[in-house]
C-alpha cells in the first residue's frame, strides 16, 4: 500500500501538501536558513481562530485544492495515490512550461469544479461583512489555453460556487505587472479580485506578484494570512515580505484530501493522464511560440 507521506512529498512538484503539527511549529528554509511560523490546518473552519480583527488585515486564499477541487476522479488525490508510479512516470517526461500547462488543464478541461468544503462561501462571505480584506492568489495561467480564457473562467466558476473577491478593491479590476517576469509570453495579473502569478513551475511568484499587486493598489497591511496548501508557496511569501514591516502567518491546508472521490480504474486512468499530457506538450509549444 502506499504511503501517504510519499505521495504527498511527489505532488511537491505540482500541487503538493507537506505534512506538519497541528499547532504552529518553525519551519526553515534550506536555502536562506529564514524561519516561517506555519501551521497546518485540516478545515477551513480553523481560519477564523486566527484572525486578530479586520484592520490592517489582509486574508489570502489559494484556490486550487483549498477552494475548489476538481470534479474528475482522475484529478483527486486517492486516485492519485492509486497510481502514483504512473503519476511519476508521466511528470518526468514533462518539462517546467509543460508541467504549468498540464496543471491548468487538470483545472480548466472541466466545466465544473466543485467547493472542497461547502463552508467556503459563508466564511468567505462573513469576513467580507466584517470589514477583512481577502483576495485569492492562484499559480492559474493569464494565457489563453485553447482558446479558452482563464482568467475569465476562474472569476466566473468561483462567482457561480458563491465566491467573489471583487469588493475588498472595487477600484481596481485588471492589473497587469509587466515588471515581473513573463511566463509563455504573458505576465501575472489581478482579475476581479483574484492574482494570477502566471505559472510555477518555473519561477515562483507568488511572494513577489503579491507585494507588486499591495504597492500598485497602495494598500499595506500590517499582517497577511495566506492560506495554501503547498509549503513552498508559504515560504516564498514570508520570505518576499520578510525585510518589510509586514507580518505572514501561513496555514498549510489539508483539507482536500478528505474529498470523496469515485475510483478509477487503470486503464481509464492511464489513458486519461496520457492524453492530457500530450496536449499540454502540444499547447506548450503554441504558447510559447505564438507567432508559429
Amino acid at each position: 500500500m502506499i504511503s501517504k507521506t510519499l505521495l504527498l512529498l511527489f505532488l511537491f512538484s505540482l500541487i503538493p501538501i507537506k505534512i506538519y503539527g497541528d499547532s504552529w511549529g518553525s519551519n526553515k528554509s534550506e536555502e536562506t536558513k529564514v524561519e516561517h511560523q506555519f501551521k497546518t490546518i485540516h478545515s477551513l473552519r480553523e481560519v477564523k481562530e486566527e484572525l486578530n480583527g479586520p484592520k490592517d488585515a489582509l486574508i489570502v486564499f489559494d484556490v486550487d485544492y483549498v477552494l475548489t477541487h476538481p470534479t474528475e476522479p482522475a484529478y483527486q488525490f486517492p486516485n492519485f495515490a492509486k497510481h502514483l508510479n504512473f503519476v511519476m512516470k508521466t511528470f518526468s517526461e514533462l518539462t517546467n512550461v509543460q508541467r504549468d500547462v498540464f496543471a491548468n488543464l487538470m483545472v480548466f478541461d472541466n466545466e465544473e469544479g466543485a467547493l472542497v468544503e461547502d463552508i467556503a462561501t459563508d466564511l468567505i462571505t462573513s469576513l467580507h461583512k466584517e470589514g477583512y480584506k481577502s483576495i485569492a492568489l492562484t499559480a492559474t495561467l493569464t494565457s489563453f489555453l485553447d482558446g479558452v480564457n482563464l482568467k475569465e473562467k476562474r472569476a466566473n466558476r468561483l462567482k457561480e460556487l458563491g465566491i467573489d473577491f471583487a469588493s475588498s478593491f472595487p477600484d481596481h479590476e485588471t492589473i497587469e505587472f509587466k515588471t515581473l517576469e513573463s511566463n509563455m509570453n504573458t505576465y501575472p495579473q489581478f482579475y476581479h479580485g483574484i492574482l494570477f502569478s502566471n505559472g510555477e513551475n518555473l519561477v515562483i511568484q507568488k511572494g513577489p506578484v503579491l507585494k507588486e499587486f499591495l504597492k500598485s493598489v497602495n494598500y499595506s497591511p500590517k499582517t497577511i494570512l495566506v492560506i495554501d496548501d503547498r509549503e513552498k508557496n508559504l515560504i516564498a511569501i514570508s520570505e518576499t515580505f520578510k525585510d518589510t514591516p509586514v507580518t505572514v502567518r501561513g496555514l498549510l491546508y489539508r483539507g482536500s484530501l478528505k474529498f470523496p472521490s469515485k475510483r478509477v480504474d487503470s486503464e481509464a486512468f492511464e489513458n486519461m493522464w496520457l492524453n492530457l499530457a500530450q496536449k499540454a506538450k502540444d499547447l506548450s509549444v503554441k504558447l510559447s511560440n505564438p507567432a508559429s
